[in-house]
């Protein structure tokens, strides 16, 4: 039975959760999209690039709040949350 156990743990970390694809931001992707950024009003962030999409974390807008900021490849805005 902890043979059993074992081998479903490890197959459980093998396959079980699927990990992040994250890649790391080109300068181009940075030369584009820092004024995205800024024509929304925000400044920084932590910024994570997933599959042409693009994800700023606790970016810091107009109004003084830090928010979650979504763009995809082609630099648009598809989501600001609250952070």
């Amino acid at each position: 039975m902890p043979l059993v156990l074992a081998l479903a743990a490890i197959l459980f970390l093998l396959v079980g959760a699927p990990a992040k694809a994250l890649q790391p931001l080109t300068d181009v992707e940075r030369a584009e999209l820092r004024p995205a950024i800024a024509a929304h009003g925000c400044t920084g962030g932590k910024i994570e690039v997933e599959k042409e999409k693009y994800r700023v974390e606790g970016a810091k807008c107009g109004d003084g709040r830090r928010y979650v900021l979504e763009f995809n490849a082609g630099f648009v805005l598809t989501n600001k949350e609250l952070e």
